[in-house]
């Protein structure tokens, strides 16, 4: 921003003046009363800091309010962003409904805490709180970065003190061991069988089991023993199920198949019903396939969803010695996110080389 400070004696004091270019015209900002120019500077420099956030702003969005801005936000996002998103966008924005008629440039701690200690008397889980956070912050960074409305992000998850939770303290990843896999897989049968097969020896999400389509440009390459995981199966609007994009970059990956199952699978993607997509899962919703498979698993004394033979395939991966980068692509995750997912493994790791070390030496 382009200004001028200047000072003139006014009414036996000092006047501190602020010329500055907005746009292309020059505009004034002046105070009075000071007794030397040295008076002036905290003055200044808070009304410099406060020109600088808000004239650089075009003009239709100077003094817009969060609420006004979240409109804006959720339309630039319906063009790129999965149903699924959006739903969860309007629940972060029903949470810090609070901030609606504060002027963006005005956000901060002070507005912010209070949001935050309302989940916290609701009993959200820590995690949740700081997901939706998380989304706040992509919000206030969207203004920074498309628009130029404000230059820093309000939102520091760090500095939320969040209460310590029994679950949060003592709740690791559900994964199963090498007995209770061949259980349970013992006991499925037919698609559900291939679904849990798939979940557990190759780390596939449920949408992504869901959205395997068969075919010469299909999701497995029985030659090479992958699949190519490219698509998922999603809400794309409410009601309306199909094959879409992945959950990030990351997502788009090639797996192995264990050679061992590779025969089974290649059967059954042979005689199984398929939709009109191909697909080889042929259930309307992931839900419908998440909900039976668990009345199963708890049927036959499982606490546990498709979700966490995900988790067994990642913990089996990092406990045999697979390294994280690896276990991070063949997840189809950031290394940071298997890293904070499964840090319990790593703490199992350090206790397995501490036992060898003394062994050893």
């Amino acid at each position: 921003m382009e200004y001028k400070v200047s000072y003139r004696e006014k009414d036996g004091g000092v006047q501190a003046i602020i010329n500055y270019k907005d746009g292309d015209k020059w505009r004034q900002k002046a105070k009075q009363g000071f007794r030397i120019q040295k008076d002036a500077k905290p003055w200044i420099d808070k009304t410099l800091k406060e020109l600088k956030e808000t004239v650089t702003v075009v003009e239709e969005f100077r003094g817009i309010t969060f609420g006004k801005f979240k409109e804006i936000f959720l339309k630039d996002k319906q063009r790129e962003a999965a149903y699924n998103s959006i739903k969860f966008y309007k629940r972060t924005f029903a949470k810090f409904k609070d901030l609606d008629n504060i002027p963006l440039t005005d956000v901060g701690y002070i507005n912010i805490k209070p949001c935050v200690d309302k989940m916290i008397d609701e009993g959200l889980k820590n995690s949740t709180i700081k997901d939706y956070l998380a989304k706040l912050r992509t919000v206030f960074n969207h203004a920074i970065d498309n628009y130029e409305i404000i230059t820093t992000n309000p939102v520091n998850i760090k500095k939320y003190k969040l209460p310590i939770q029994i679950d949060d303290a003592e709740e690791k990843v559900k994964a199963l061991n090498e007995n209770e896999v061949d259980d349970l897989l013992s006991r499925l049968k037919g698609r559900d069988y291939f679904i849990c097969l798939i979940a557990v020896k190759c780390g596939l999400r449920l949408g992504e089991i869901n959205g395997i389509v068969d075919g010469i440009n299909g999701a497995i390459d029985f030659k090479n023993g992958e699949l190519h995981v490219k698509q998922q199966w999603k809400e794309l609007e409410k009601g309306k199920y199909g094959l879409g994009s992945l959950k990030t970059k990351n997502s788009y990956r090639t797996v192995p198949i264990p050679k061992k199952y590779i025969p089974k699978l290649e059967k059954y993607t042979q005689t199984c019903v398929k939709d009109l997509n191909n697909r080889i899962f042929i259930d309307n919703t992931n839900n419908r396939t998440g909900e039976r498979l668990r009345r199963k698993f708890n049927r036959w004394g499982y606490d546990i969803s498709v979700h966490n033979l995900r988790h067994t395939y990642a913990t089996t991966l990092l406990s045999n010695g697979l390294d994280f980068e690896t276990v991070a692509e063949l997840m189809g995750d950031t290394v940071e996110m298997v890293i904070r997912t499964y840090s319990h493994v790593i703490d199992d790791m350090r206790k397995n080389a501490k036992t060898r070390i003394d062994n050893i030496l």
